[in-house]
């Protein structure tokens, strides 16, 4: 049966678009007006083998809501129900004789028997991309026109048929990365600190604006905040990201990656993997594509697989031990129920709190505590390979402590 109804319908030539059920025939379809550019969902609501005969609900919308229903965002009973006034009509076509026939007949959604609307909650559920597709033909047109290097990136909202991503897990991922590319810049610069505020003078070059969205299945268009007329730091931009981009790529092999993370510093290994759990957490893997203003572009990609992978791989490293002698400090805090302890060595104003090791037990009874109880002491750290933050990855614990004279 010919289930063309362009003729009897004021929207020109209708094109098929997609079938989405067959049985005997197309039964759930969607159609595309090439003149209006209108969409159609057509739902096939009865069949009747004896008079050779098929009834269609057609539910005509723009693109967007189309996509929405197809992506499944929007039940068909609620695309029904939602139509515009003159957008939904009723076709039957006729087999019989020498041709086939088609009527058209404009309803509304009340009119239509509860028998004849699709089940409550009955929807499509398809992959459907609602921003344009990455290009990078595209980046590098924005990277030579805006004067400025940019980047994408490419994240994996498994939970989502559109081009989104959850906003909250989105701000973690963006927040952590831009983290990572801070401390990547601090690396690049060659005076990488543990702890405390980065240099404005390092990270002003760095900041990453978000300036797109685009389809793969969700990407992140980025690059050099330029606001308040700030110049692009190119080579230096271009340079942070492509080490970031070099330990994207390596995820493909764990071991390769964390052997590539030791020549960085705490803080760079913590940021990389704290953007790692971010990804991870969101179910997504993580790719990566940077375009300088010129020279070729780079691109990396970690699947969710090999993100966990990593993350599986840098918490297994064996954290590094130090001795730190406190040849002054004050006692500032002193549990010998609990054996735990805290001091502050004047000399770093580093403050050290952690467990007391029992072979100091002895050494701390009798001791004085406060800004005046001054110690000479020998303090153990132990520092994760990569953790949340500098101190959260790190473990103090006192072998020695004696008191000083006033």
């Amino acid at each position: 049966m010919n289930l063309d109804a362009s003729a009897a319908l004021p929207y020109g030539r209708l094109a098929l678009e997609e079938v989405f059920f067959e049985h005997d025939g197309p039964k759930l379809f969607g159609l595309r007006s090439a003149v209006l550019g209108l969409r159609i969902i057509a739902i096939c609501i009865d069949e009747d083998e004896r008079e050779s005969s098929l009834a269609f609900i057609y539910v005509v919308m723009g693109a967007r809501r189309y996509f929405e229903v197809r992506a499944g965002h929007m039940s068909l009973r609620e695309a029904i129900f939602a139509a515009d006034r003159g957008c939904l009509w009723r076709i039957e076509h006729y087999s019989g004789g020498r041709s086939d026939s088609v009527t058209a007949r404009l309803i509304t959604a009340e009119e239509i028997p509860e028998s004849d609307l699709p089940a409550r909650g009955a929807r499509l559920a398809i992959p459907t991309p609602t921003a344009a597709a990455l290009d990078l033909g595209e980046l590098r047109e924005i990277a030579v026109q805006g004067l400025r290097t940019v980047a994408a990136i490419e994240l994996e909202a498994y939970s989502e048929n559109a081009t989104e991503f959850p906003l909250r897990s989105l701000g973690v991922v963006g927040a952590a990365l831009q983290d990572s590319v801070d401390s990547l810049a601090q690396e690049h610069q060659g005076r990488p600190t543990e702890r405390g505020a980065i240099s404005p003078a390092i990270t002003e070059h760095v900041q990453m604006s978000v300036i797109g969205l685009r389809a793969a299945s969700f990407a992140v268009v980025i690059g050099a905040d330029k606001r308040g007329g700030m110049v692009d730091s190119g080579p230096f931009v271009e340079a942070t990201l492509s080490r970031l981009t070099t330990l994207v790529g390596l995820g493909a092999n764990a071991e390769e990656l964390t052997a590539a993370l030791r020549q960085y510093g705490a803080r760079a290994r913590n940021k990389f993997a704290s953007l790692l759990r971010a990804v991870n957490g969101a179910g997504s893997g993580i790719g990566i594509v940077t375009v300088p203003q010129s020279g070729p572009a780079s691109a990396a990609t970690m699947t969710p697989r090999q993100v966990v992978a990593a993350l599986t791989a840098i918490d297994a490293v064996e954290p590094s031990v130090e001795e730190i002698p406190v040849r002054r400090g004050a006692l500032i805090g002193l549990n010998t129920r609990l054996h735990t302890f805290e001091l502050t060595d004047l000399a770093t104003a580093q403050r050290y709190a952690g467990k007391v090791a029992p072979a100091a037990y002895s050494q701390v009874d009798g001791l004085h505590v406060g800004q005046t109880a001054f110690v000479s002491a020998t303090v153990r750290v132990e520092i994760d390979f990569a953790a949340d933050d500098a101190e959260t990855g790190r473990r103090y614990t006192l072998l020695a402590i004696a008191a000083l004279a006033e």
